[in-house]
């Protein structure tokens, strides 16, 4: 089955929404936009994405030719041009207090999209002038963003891609271009469409009682206050079905035909019974033959804090341009996003099943989430592969997704399900420390840190289940213990020390978490790039590491990999005192500051 095609009903991402501010851009912000600085990158900048028949896997290739013999000539062509372009930095954040109340993170959001909303708008359309591409053509559809550096062209037939591939090519060597990827999705309505897992288990599980084993019982926080947005493959209906939602103030992009898996991920977040009933208002946008880039900017132009991500383009454990435009969302606009894992895994027991990973949990500062039996074991059917070639952990954390009933409705399993239990503690967790709003990567430490061993787990970082199981309380608790970091540093060496007290006997817990940064910088050449691996095209981010030490620098203990999240665990036996230092390994890849987040239990 071709899996890089349509839209298919396997994730649930959460997106708490902002209100919906009227923006103007002129009277909130009229500094002069300051002028880009483009960059001459030095490796192949034109990929074709397919997928493989014979691996059934996603490929990729520089040569057109090959990518015409692997596709359908029913296929939509989607034709994504990246942008060599650094935004310009956003203090808004930076600037707030800690102690920030919700009202002051929604105005510094408010500030930073507007302005990015100009300067975005104001470079990317003069590419689309320079390229003579047109809103009114026949032959494509032209995507032009206004709050990322992305411009995407989509072909409904081969023939009108094969007539302007003329000029398409020619980007490719444009100081302005950063990457032009092109990519394949089928027009048929069934290709790849994949429903939630229908459990062929028996028995239930009661949604209280999976609130309850995620220790999200405690109604003090409810997700007041905190708006959702929840990205989805078919919408939903204006005319809910279940009491559940009536409640709650529901915006759609366009509202479908009655569909049970859009009003199961509301009702799982933020229904009645979810868990977080009191969210302010609820943003939902149909995705279905519709490009990513639109869905995420219908939401930010709404504000949102928050996102819940149900669909994917494909599952084939892929870092696409799917990954790459939400890395880039959450980076550059502090948006926290939740993604399912997928419904790949073995549920079947069929030999040589490979569990894919989705293209959006890929993304390397989304919260991935695998699914939970009422056991506390693993779903078989979550995915969790990833290959060796992708530097990336996922998935992030686990959640109950199996047979979860609400009311007398058991709902299909998936980690459709499991995604928006995270997301609601999410919200709650929101409500209560505002400053969580513009820090996706506090959020993901706080979760990551904090989360409880699934049945079956002996290490700190398990394959299936990533961090473990969700714990609201514990990570509540986990958020009396931060610090924030700005990477800035240009070569290797110590970046900053925090020193904590710790009793003897105690185990010490910390993580450090980065977010993912899409802009390679000039020491990025020909010399890291492997033709046979294309993934180091978009995978170029600043490494750090994670060590403990004594007083005197002596080292205790260490989490050294090629991840945006680093992970130890310390027994300490006579320390009264110990370092946790954050390191850079290498020289800056990225334009940008690097955003992390450290963060430290004691067990």
């Amino acid at each position: 089955m071709k899996k890089s095609t349509t839209w298919v009903l396997v994730f649930s991402v959460l997106l708490c929404c902002f209100t919906g501010y009227v923006y103007a851009d002129d009277t909130l912000n009229t500094e002069p936009l300051p002028t880009p600085e483009p960059q001459e990158p030095s490796v192949p900048k034109l990929l074709y994405y397919y997928y493989d028949e014979s691996t059934q896997a996603q490929a990729s290739t520089e040569d057109a030719q090959v990518f015409a013999t692997h596709i359908s000539q029913a296929d939509t062509i989607e034709v994504t041009i990246q942008l060599n372009y650094s935004p310009p930095e956003c203090t808004c954040f930076t600037a707030l207090s800690m102690n920030a109340t919700n009202e002051e993170v929604r105005a510094a959001r408010i500030v930073h999209n507007n302005h990015s909303k100009r300067f975005h708008t104001a470079i990317n359309q003069q590419l689309v002038d320079d390229a003579r591409f047109s809103s009114n053509s026949p032959d494509y559809e032209l995507i032009m963003s206004t709050y990322s550096p992305f411009v995407q062209l989509l072909f409904h037939e081969y023939s009108d891609f094969e007539r302007n591939l003329q000029h398409i090519t020619p980007l490719s060597i444009d100081s302005r271009i950063a990457l032009v990827s092109i990519c394949t999705q089928s027009n048929s309505d069934d290709s790849n469409e994949q429903q939630a897992v229908i459990s062929p288990q028996q028995g239930s599980y009661p949604i209280i009682d999976a609130i309850d084993d995620i220790n999200a019982s405690n109604q003090t926080y409810t997700g007041e206050g905190i708006r959702v947005g929840i990205l989805e493959a078919y919408g939903i209906t204006s005319a809910f079905s279940h009491s559940d939602l009536s409640h709650l103030t529901i915006y759609s992009s366009s509202f479908s035909p009655f569909d049970d898996h859009a009003e199961d991920v509301t009702r799982v977040l933020c229904g009645a019974h979810g868990v977080a009933p009191d969210v302010d208002s609820v943003y939902i946008y149909k995705l279905t033959q519709s490009s990513l880039i639109e869905g995420l900017e219908w939401l930010i132009g709404h504000n949102v804090d928050l996102i819940n991500i149900s669909a994917c383009q494909n599952e084939a454990s892929e870092y696409n341009t799917n990954s790459r435009i939400i890395d880039y969302y959450i980076s550059y606009y502090s948006l926290t996003i939740v993604t399912a894992a997928g419904n790949s895994g073995n549920s079947s027991n069929t030999p040589g099943r490979i569990a894919y990973m989705a293209d959006f949990a890929m993304a390397n500062n989304t919260i991935a989430v695998g699914a939970l039996n009422s056991d506390n074991t693993v779903a078989n059917y979550s995915s969790y592969y990833v290959p060796n070639i992708y530097p990336v952990r996922k998935p992030t954390i686990s959640a109950p997704g199996t047979r979860i009933q609400i009311g007398n409705d058991i709902l299909n399993s998936g980690t459709s399900i499991s995604a928006p239990m995270v997301a609601g503690v999410i919200a709650k967790l929101m409500e209560e420390f505002p400053i969580l709003i513009c820090h996706p990567e506090l959020v993901m430490a706080a979760l990551v840190i904090s989360a409880s061993p699934v049945n079956g787990q002996t290490s700190i970082w398990d394959l299936h289940s990533g961090a473990g199981r969700i714990d609201y309380e514990k990570a509540r608790e986990a958020l009396s213990n931060y610090t924030l970091f700005l990477g800035t540093q240009n070569g290797p060496g110590l970046c900053t020390s925090q020193q904590i007290s710790v009793d003897p006997n105690r185990t010490i817990k910390a993580t450090f978490i980065w977010l993912e940064n899409i802009f390679v910088s000039d020491d990025f050449g020909l010399e890291d790039f492997d033709p046979n691996n294309h993934a180091v095209l978009i995978y170029g981010h600043t490494n750090y590491d994670l060590v403990a030490t004594d007083i005197n620098g002596n080292e205790l203990a260490a989490s050294r990999t090629l991840y945006n999240i680093e992970i130890l665990s310390y027994q300490n036996t006579s320390h009264e005192s110990i370092n946790l230092q954050i390191v850079q390994s290498q020289y800056k890849h990225v334009y940008e500051t690097d955003k992390g987040a450290l963060i430290w239990v004691y067990e």
